[in-house]
């Protein structure tokens, strides 16, 4: 089952940023720059931490923070079918 995150980042070398940005789009639902949704299988979770961690260093910030409980839903894109039509802010 997929549970959904929130991952955070302000990286300023701009190799470094792409890279992440390139890892996390390829794996987000949405969002904005440098806030994106992610949803993550509960077995791949140490997966992606540590592949974050590979892409960044430490002076770099990257939050990523577990989304619990009810989700409120803002919006609406009908291209997104995950969350048939809605978009998580």
């Amino acid at each position: 089952m997929r549970k959904p995150y929130l991952v955070c980042y302000d990286i300023s070398d701009c190799k470094r940023r792409r890279k992440l940005a390139r890892y996390l789009y390829a794996r987000s639902t949405g969002g904005q720059k440098s806030a994106l949704n992610v949803h993550i299988h509960e077995e791949e979770t140490h997966i992606f931490v540590n592949n974050v961690l590979t892409l960044t260093k430490p002076s770099d910030l990257v939050n990523i923070v577990a989304i619990r409980g009810k989700v409120a839903y803002f919006g609406k894109n009908d291209d997104l079918k995950y969350f048939q039509g809605a978009i998580v802010l």
